[in-house]
């Protein structure tokens, strides 16, 4: 017997998948957090195979370039993971610590990376650093993401643009549009793109294709009755 495959929906608009991460919450009780450690986990497993192929080119120090939504939060969470697993990996906060609303996922994530030991850095001084060497994770923001960016989150997108190292993008590449395409100010170009749930209707329409490079889809256990329906 063949094991069957996950199911991925067809690309979805911005209001698509919150509906689907609201609806897995509010009807199937599947707390946010649990939604966050998979993607989390997801994504360093295409992380892992990604650094066993040479071409890829992908090198430690792991840079996880972190904004402080849900997007950071699971960048910190990817941080954790791969710090756990012995490779060299370090946080750099694009605002201070603060500004994670308190009791968030994405506020616990930090703690517990901080609790672990996981080198964290926060503010502007640590551009240059961040984009000297090894390989960058930018989880910057996410899908939700629907106006231009503006400092410190513009300069730590073009200093990404910049470094010429492997770029891998959380969920959507940071300053893309989700639903059409179009660069909200600055975009990540990403390397690869290692997209949550489902890809976004954006990847296919106007700058998407150059920003998303190949991408990867990561299941994290929404309900599968919720997604047969898209």
């Amino acid at each position: 017997m063949k094991f069957p495959n996950y199911h991925f929906p067809p690309p979805l608009s911005r209001p698509e998948i919150r509906d689907l991460d609201a609806r897995a919450i509010a009807e199937f009780g599947i707390p946010g957090l649990i939604l966050m450690e998979n993607a989390a986990e997801g994504c360093v497993r295409v992380i892992e195979r990604l650094f066993e192929q040479p071409s890829q080119g992908l090198q430690p120090p792991f840079q996880i370039i972190a904004g402080f939504g849900n997007n950071g939060g699971d960048g910190l969470a990817i941080a954790r993971h791969l710090f756990n697993r012995g490779l060299p990996a370090r946080v750099y906060l694009t605002a201070p610590a603060e500004k994670f609303q308190a009791g968030s996922d994405a506020a616990l994530n930090l703690e517990i990376a901080r609790r672990l030991g996981v080198p964290i850095f926060e503010g502007e001084k640590h551009l240059g650093p961040a984009t000297a060497e090894g390989t960058i994770v930018d989880a910057i923001f996410g899908s939700g993401l629907s106006r231009p960016v503006a400092a410190p989150e513009q300069d730590w997108i073009e200093a990404i643009n910049r470094s010429g190292l492997p770029v891998l993008s959380i969920d959507i590449p940071s300053g893309l549009d989700a639903d059409s395409g179009e660069i909200l100010g600055a975009a990540v170009r990403a390397r690869h793109t290692l997209t949550i749930v489902a890809p976004k209707r954006g990847f296919y329409r106007a700058s998407g294709p150059e920003c998303t490079g190949t991408v990867h889809l990561i299941g994290i256990s929404i309900p599968r009755p919720l997604l047969e329906k898209k």
